[in-house]
């Protein structure tokens, strides 16, 4: 039972670390040819 508990908060972690990681690449798309 605590096993299946970590095992949701991790998958939770990975899908915000994704978010973030989507996020960073969105903004770079933007701003880079802004830039140049």
């Amino acid at each position: 039972m605590r096993e299946r508990g970590d095992l949701g908060r991790g998958r939770l972690n990975v899908v915000t670390t994704i978010a973030k990681i989507q996020r960073v690449f969105v903004i770079q798309r933007w701003v880079v040819p802004l830039n140049h």
